[in-house]
């Protein structure tokens, strides 16, 4: 799954004062991407080495923490594994509920308000199918990914969902033909050329 670093996952980084580096561990430790995570082990190295800013000594001078030491402070990291010599390991760590909850959760809530309100029925040459037939965790990832990971989109997706839905209560596609096409970036250029008057 593909996250983009938008308005929404800036904010996100700020709010809880993460680098993108840190940001990138917990996604890849989220995504159990285990052929990832050895390769940047073996060729990039710990990752987790890298210092950054931690506030300031009793003299002023800024003190720096390990990236991932800071993420187990502040609770989104936890060891799982301890190996004193590979500590920094990727695989060594889970993601806690705080990561999760605010941030991949979101998105999976996104995916989920996406199926519920996607028609249930499509129509060809006369004949009524299931407009919602899917793999459910294929549909959610091709989601996420097809909305960049960003929450603004998903809700431009809902509202043009259901301002069709007040014209016709049957799709006009199946739900991952309707992803994998984008088909809500017709639906904004169509609004688009309406709204200039062409």
């Amino acid at each position: 799954m593909l996250y983009e670093i938008d308005n929404e996952t800036i904010d996100f980084l700020c709010e809880h004062k993460l680098t993108l580096n840190q940001f990138a561990i917990c996604l890849l430790i989220h995504k159990k991407d285990t052929a990832t995570m050895i390769r940047i082990n073996t060729e990039i190295g710990k990752i987790g080495n890298y210092l950054i800013p931690n506030g300031v000594d009793t003299q002023g001078k800024k003190r720096y923490i390990k990236e991932i030491d800071d993420l187990i402070d502040r609770n989104f990291l936890r060891l799982t594994f301890i190996d004193k010599e590979n500590k920094y390991a990727l695989d060594n760590f889970e993601v806690t509920s705080k990561f999760t909850d605010e941030f991949i959760n979101k998105l999976d809530l996104a995916a989920d308000e996406f199926f519920d309100n996607y028609p249930k029925n499509i129509f060809v040459k006369g004949i009524e199918y299931p407009a919602r037939a899917c793999d459910y965790q294929d549909m959610k990832i091709a989601y996420i990914k097809g909305i960049k990971s960003s929450i603004k989109r998903h809700k431009e997706v809902i509202a043009g969902l259901k301002q069709d839905l007040e014209l016709s209560p049957y799709a006009k596609a199946n739900i991952m033909n309707y992803i994998g096409g984008r088909m809500w970036e017709n639906r904004q250029e169509e609004t688009k050329v309406k709204t200039r008057g062409y």
